[in-house]
């Protein structure tokens, strides 16, 4: 019986240890995830609150530009620079340059700006909504308000 107790008491220790251990990784993880997402804060540079990516870049007679919220993104939500910035060496700039300094538009070189603005937002919130989790928008009016069609 005493033995058995005493194995319960053992059991119960490293239980104890296992939590402490849980508690100890999920408070790293979650600063490094909350640091992350604040690079450009960490390098004394004001992160802007919106961004907008103008209507020229869809070139669309019916839907407008988008409203970019990305302070949403990268404090809300901790979302590293690197995840859309993905080109910037922060050793060289202290701040990540635009999408369109690496995007050019048709004809240019690499992946013209409308696909690369595409491809991560709506590849982003798709593969969010594909897992179960909460996700933006997907749909092109959740984003590009439309146009008012004047008669």
């Amino acid at each position: 019986m005493f033995l058995f107790l005493r194995m319960v008491q053992e059991q119960d220790k490293e239980r104890k240890m296992g939590y402490r251990r849980s508690v100890w990784l999920g408070t790293i993880l979650c600063m490094v995830c909350i640091f992350s997402g604040t690079e450009s804060w960490a390098n004394g540079q004001k992160m802007p609150e919106k961004i907008f990516i103008d209507k020229g870049t869809y070139n669309t007679d019916i839907y407008e530009g988008v409203q970019f919220e990305h302070n949403r993104h990268a404090v809300d939500l901790s979302i590293g620079c690197k995840v859309c910035h993905h080109e910037w060496k922060q050793n060289e700039a202290k701040t990540p340059g635009k999408c369109s300094d690496c995007h050019a538009g048709k004809g240019g070189e690499g992946i013209p700006l409308r696909d690369a603005y595409m491809n991560q937002c709506r590849g982003c919130h798709s593969r969010l909504k594909l897992e179960g989790k909460p996700a933006g928008p997907t749909r092109c009016d959740e984003c590009h308000p439309r146009k008012s069609r004047v008669k």
